[in-house]
Parts: structure tokens; sequence; C-alpha cells
């Protein structure tokens, strides 16, 4: 079967200028990179919200407290 010397030519330029290929790796983060930076920056949100809500809570069970001993105090006098 005779080769085309053109068509050889062609496939061999075009191999000469393909991409090489990506890493299994490098794909996974070319498909995946965005959603998983994303879903570990809600997290991150949702974690410092929950840690400043239970701050706060426990602040401001803390005044409560302080309030209900100020209040016997006064009662007591």
């Amino acid at each position: 079967m005779p080769v085309d010397p053109q068509r050889q030519a062609a496939a061999l330029e075009a191999l000469r200028n393909a991409t090489p290929p990506k890493s299994e790796a490098a794909s996974f983060w070319g498909r995946h990179g965005g959603r998983l930076i994303l879903a570990g920056v809600l997290l991150l949100g949702i974690w410092v919200g929950a840690w400043l809500v239970g701050a706060f809570v426990r602040s401001s069970v803390d005044e409560t407290t302080r309030a209900q001993d100020d209040l016997r105090r006064g009662l007591r006098r």
C-alpha cells in the first residue's frame, strides 16, 4: 500500500505542533478546581460564622450571669 507523502508530512507536522497531553492531576484540577476552591471558601465562611455566633452567645451568657448577680446583690442590701 503506497503512502501519500503529503498526508504523511501533514500528519508529522500535526504531531510536532500538538500540545502534550495533560497529566491526570492537571486535568482533574482543570475540571474541578474552581468548585473545590468555592466549597473550601464556603466551609471556611460557615466555620468563621459559627465561631462568631458562639463567641457572641458566650459573651451574652456571661453578661446575663453578671447582671443576675448584680440584681441579687442589690436585693440583699
